[in-house]
């Protein structure tokens, strides 16, 4: 899902759709660090040790997530961006 701009403002819809996806990417990338920050938590806990490939997947899963919880909308930061952005 692509964010819309809702200020029309000076700016063209390429301009728009730029804007739009930096910002959700912007988000996503808060997101990743958000998520990996809880992974590394829950995978120092005793007993709970993981070898090299399951800690490669572990981080692909929360990038995945990360990327798809923006893209669905998110946290709302990417729309705030956004509207601060278009005015």
């Amino acid at each position: 899902m692509q964010i819309q701009a809702a200020h029309s403002g000076y700016r063209s819809d390429s301009q728009r759709a730029r804007i739009g996806k930096a910002a959700q990417e912007f988000e996503a990338m808060l997101l990743t660090s958000l998520l990996n920050s809880v992974q590394k938590t829950l995978v120092t806990l005793p007993g709970n040790e993981q070898d090299p490939v399951a800690q490669s997947y572990g981080q692909f899963a929360v990038e995945t997530m990360a990327a798809a919880v923006s893209a669905a909308g998110g946290l709302g930061i990417s729309r705030m961006l956004l509207a601060k952005l278009m005015k």
